[in-house]
């Protein structure tokens, strides 16, 4: 966890409660270098919302420069969590 990211987080100017909400676990996932690899359903678990919504919360953040995501793939090539980096 990032005191700074999670800070960064409380502070940064959101549409709702819902983004508000994942971007909080996100920060509050992240490392020092505001880094994270949560899965979608821990972040809707945390967040009190659906999958759906994560991916759609997330999609919107990247589209307005708030995250970078990096797809990741095991080494059967099967997909795992993103990599995430808060640009704050």
């Amino acid at each position: 966890m990032s005191v700074q990211a999670i800070s960064w987080a409380l502070s940064y100017p959101v549409e709702s409660s819902t983004e508000k909400a994942v971007l909080l676990v996100l920060a509050n996932y992240a490392d020092g270098d505001g880094e994270c690899f949560p899965g979608q359903e821990s972040i809707a678990q945390q967040a009190a919302c659906s999958d759906r919504t994560v991916r759609r919360v997330l999609e919107a953040f990247e589209a307005k420069g708030v995250i970078a995501r990096q797809e990741r793939r095991r080494r059967d090539g099967s997909r795992t969590s993103d990599a995430i980096v808060l640009l704050a």
